[in-house]
């Protein structure tokens, strides 16, 4: 799903075609604009996994879904159970959720 990256792009795009070469809000539209191409770019690359008990982060593979390698912050595979979430919450609500 690449509604992030739409979003991201369009606000970026917006605030440069609107500010009119102003330094600052081109600046930043076009900060947003790679925060889009960011998210497009990981898009394509990682899916979320989720089953009865936990869920994971997997890598797009040529036809499937390969393991994604250890997590370089906390070590160990990118898989966590459901039991170990402890601070959660729809942003901004559970109709259209971005973090949770």
């Amino acid at each position: 799903d690449y509604k992030l990256a739409a979003g991201f792009g369009a606000a970026g795009a917006a605030t440069i075609a609107l500010d009119q070469a102003g330094v600052v809000g081109s600046a930043f539209g076009g900060f947003l604009c790679l925060l889009a191409l960011l998210f497009a770019v990981q898009g394509t690359r990682i899916r979320f996994v989720f089953d009865q008990d936990s869920f994971e982060l997997k890598q797009v593979g040529e036809g499937e879904l390969d393991d994604s390698g250890e997590n370089i912050v906390v070590g160990g595979k990118n898989r966590w159970s459901y039991e170990s979430f402890v601070n959660w919450r729809f942003f901004p609500s559970k109709e259209f959720p971005i973090l949770v």
